[in-house]
């Protein structure tokens, strides 16, 4: 069966290959996947989101499942033992096309790709600047940002990135192929100001679908759920910020 996807496969240009058994779906869309559904987009990340784990996750030396614990012994669920896990990339990222904004959750491969840098090393240039803290949102994320890209990704609760192309045929292939009838669409779009701080209860009802907006690009630290918006700072420009908090509106679309 797989050789005769493959010979299937082959017989088509690189860029419909890359969509071959992953449709083209626009942004608006990838809300109504079924879970584990692979499929293909477009969009430009925008700006990394703040998140309870920050930028990265730890992972185990012997079989790269997560760390469960907080401290030393550090465990994964396979209940090995890891003196020294290793540190991952998975970073959240607001993805835009055509007005809309979804959240993404890159992951290690992919970040390393777009940043230059493994979280490794980022995790050293940290600790010689003095500044490590997961919650510390390096200015070499940013090198993430404002490039078009074509998405291969799959949906179970949030859209989480297996791969990337730049290539512009690619692109645009994506592009004339994904629908752009949405008159019977409804979905969630985000406001022009959008939320930066919500409540556990925000997050839950709006299934983790809650986006950081504050016109610049990476935020340099999350606070905790008592902390005030005035309080934010932006590592773009050090500046402090009145973030005014809206909750995502469902919406519909009329074309």
């Amino acid at each position: 069966m797989q050789s005769s996807q493959n010979s299937q496969a082959s017989q088509y240009s690189v860029p419909s290959r890359y969509a071959f058994n992953a449709p083209p779906k626009h942004l608006y869309e990838l809300m109504t996947c079924a879970n584990d559904e692979v499929v293909t987009t477009v969009g430009t990340p925008h700006h990394v989101l703040t998140t309870k784990h920050g930028w990265f996750l730890l992972t185990c030396a012997d079989c790269k499942k997560k760390i469960i614990t907080t401290s030393p012994p550090y465990k994964c669920s396979n209940e090995h033992v890891t003196p020294d896990p290793q540190i991952k990339y998975k970073v959240h990222v607001e993805v835009c096309f055509q007005g809309l904004k979804v959240r993404f959750v890159f992951w290690d491969r992919e970040c390393q790709q777009l940043i230059g840098k493994t979280a490794e090393e980022l995790k050293t240039i940290m600790i010689e600047a003095g500044k490590f803290d997961r919650h510390e949102y390096h200015a070499a994320l940013d090198d993430m940002m404002g490039k078009e890209l074509a998405f291969k990704v799959n949906y179970y609760k949030l859209v989480s990135v297996l791969n990337y192309k730049t290539r512009e045929a690619i692109i645009q292939y994506l592009k004339d192929q994904i629908p752009n009838n949405r008159s019977s669409i409804t979905y969630y779009m985000c406001p022009v100001t959008v939320v930066l701080f919500a409540t556990q209860q925000d997050l839950s009802a709006t299934s983790e679908s809650s986006y950081a907006e504050t016109k610049m690009k990476t935020p340099a630290k999350r606070h905790g759920e008592n902390s005030s918006p005035d309080d934010a700072k932006l590592s773009s420009n050090k500046v402090m910020r009145n973030i005014k908090i809206e909750k995502i509106k469902k919406i519909r679309l009329d074309m």
